[in-house]
């Protein structure tokens, strides 16, 4: 099992980043599918995802998306995250068996809330499929 990382909100600093690289399978977005009930044929059949001009089944953007969380969940800040807020814009598709480069970077810290704006990229081969915003809350410790 992967380990989730500990960071406090006073140990981050603006600059500190985290990244992720995976292959979004069949199965993923199969799973995801039946998940959310989103069973459109451009998610979900190959031959129609051709006749709309793509070279393979599209992700769902939220699918792209949900790996985020396995980098602020686990990575920065990791166990202490608690998500605000996510704003995600996908200027490109991808498609099932992209491997995606997904990355995070502190932007900004909001000491009254103990929060951080991350700046958050998603890449296929270099060109940008999801980019955004996500305001992850850091939870301090219960005891003192």
């Amino acid at each position: 099992m992967p380990v989730c990382q500990r960071h406090t909100y006073e140990a981050i600093a603006i600059g500190d980043h985290a990244s992720l690289t995976t292959t979004i399978g069949t199965d993923a977005v199969d799973r995801f599918a039946a998940l959310t009930g989103d069973l459109n044929p451009l998610h979900t059949n190959e031959a129609f995802a051709r006749l709309m001009g793509q070279p393979q089944r599209v992700v769902h953007g939220l699918l792209v998306g949900a790996y985020f969380s396995q980098l602020v969940g686990m990575q920065l800040p990791g166990e202490r995250c608690l998500v605000h807020r996510v704003d995600l814009q996908f200027p490109a598709p991808t498609h099932v068996g992209d491997e995606l480069v997904f990355e995070i970077v502190v932007d900004q810290k909001i000491d009254s809330v103990q929060a951080l704006v991350l700046k958050a990229t998603a890449r296929r081969q270099g060109e940008i499929v999801a980019r955004g915003k996500i305001q992850v809350g850091v939870l301090s410790d219960p005891l003192p």
